[in-house]
């Protein structure tokens, strides 16, 4: 009868075992049968030791977004195939535009980013503290995109502390923190 049928027959097709979705073949081994996975079973999944290992993801980042989308000790499929998607959302934007441009094309797109970074920058006083908003707001969307390209998101993982390219005196020449305002 209907009870006889497996347990998979009544997820949508995206879901069932030996599917292709990535955060459901995840759930299948981490859970091994079971109806909830521990938060301490979710963090030992690559997906999230990855990242930590890599420095691009914090304990207190993961442990927030588990708070956030799960909400409790335990995971059911539903709850961890959401954290699995929150955790990835963190780390594959790639514009759209970007994606469709060759390496020499994407070099002097920054190229032309950083030339109008460092021009709203040059002669900039108080660390742009007194600078009008719209030029702030310029400047936030310049740094979003050189933060975001393919380039810089390559070289994160490359740099470390005591790394020679970052050695000598450095200038804050601009932040976005109002805080300066008041030193």
């Amino acid at each position: 009868g209907e009870e006889d049928a497996p347990a998979s027959a009544a997820l949508p097709d995206s879901e069932t075992p030996g599917s292709s979705d990535p955060a459901v073949e995840v759930w299948l081994e981490v859970s091994e049968g079971e109806a909830e996975v521990s938060r301490d079973e979710a963090f030992s999944c690559a997906f999230v030791v990855d990242p930590l290992r890599d420095g691009d993801l914090s304990l207190g980042e993961a442990q927030e977004i588990w708070k956030r989308v799960v909400g409790s000790v335990s995971a059911d499929q539903e709850a961890f195939v959401q954290f699995y998607a929150a955790i990835e959302e963190l780390f594959v934007y790639v514009d759209e535009e970007e994606e469709d441009m060759e390496p020499q094309e994407m070099d002097a797109d920054m190229s032309a980013v950083r030339d109008e970074l460092a021009d709203l920058l040059a002669g900039m006083e108080r660390a742009g503290i007194d600078c009008d908003e719209d030029v702030k707001a310029r400047i936030t969307e310049l740094v979003g995109g050189l933060e975001a390209s393919i380039a810089q998101q390559s070289l994160r993982g490359t740099v470390e502390a005591d790394d020679r390219r970052l050695a000598g005196t450095w200038s804050l020449v601009y932040t976005s923190s109002s805080s300066f305002g008041f030193n």
